[in-house]
């Protein structure tokens, strides 16, 4: 009985301290702030078609809208923005994770999958180009860097 006294005197209150801290912690590193990702100033403005050659680069990709689709099933419910062609053939992708929706709402716009229509308009997205397998995209954090040319 002693011992549990001991460790209620002086290992519960390190538990909790520790508990706190982890607590505290997990508000301020959380893995969902890729929504407050810088976007690199777009280096040269590009065709959708040319998007794979230019992985790595800060660019302002341009080129027909062709499919929008939101994923509900995928983790992260990624909306997909696909140029050129549809998926699977698509020239490049823009995707925008559902952890930067909010980003859309708070400017007073609708969610993305709402906004952007596949209807063959041109429309220039500016970011890093990645390459997915064997795509080029670009993840979109913000509404500003999706400009409707026409």
């Amino acid at each position: 009985m002693k011992s549990f006294r001991n460790f209620i005197k002086k290992g519960l209150p390190v538990i909790v301290l520790i508990m706190a801290a982890a607590l505290i912690l997990s508000r301020v590193i959380s893995p969902d702030r890729e929504t407050a990702q810088e976007v690199p100033e777009a280096e040269i403005r590009i065709h959708t078609s040319e998007a794979l050659s230019h992985i790595g680069t800060a660019t302002e990709v341009c080129g027909p809208l062709a499919q929008l689709s939101h994923a509900t099933n995928l983790r992260g419910e990624p909306t997909f923005l696909n140029f050129g062609r549809a998926h699977p053939n698509q020239e490049f992708t823009a995707v925008i994770w559902e952890s930067s929706v909010p980003n859309w709402l708070n400017s007073g716009l609708t969610h993305p999958k709402l906004k952007y229509a596949a209807d063959e308009s041109i429309y220039c997205v500016t970011g890093k180009i990645e390459e997915h397998r064997g795509g080029a995209q670009i993840e979109v954090f913000s509404p500003e860097q999706i400009q409707r040319m026409r």
